[in-house]
């Protein structure tokens, strides 16, 4: 299996930005206990 740098960085970029994604939908959700989870998911995914 041979993977480019240039593959390698993507995948690495991908990985950590769906992390940190997670990591600030955690937040605003404890943050934010009365929003409601589908409607925003939904927001977060338009907003990609």
């Amino acid at each position: 299996l041979k993977i480019s740098l240039n593959q390698l960085f993507v995948i690495i970029a991908l990985t950590s930005a769906a992390a940190i994604a997670l990591i600030i939908t955690g937040i605003a959700l404890s943050c934010y206990p009365k929003v409601e989870e589908p409607r925003f998911v939904y927001i977060f995914f338009t907003a990609f």
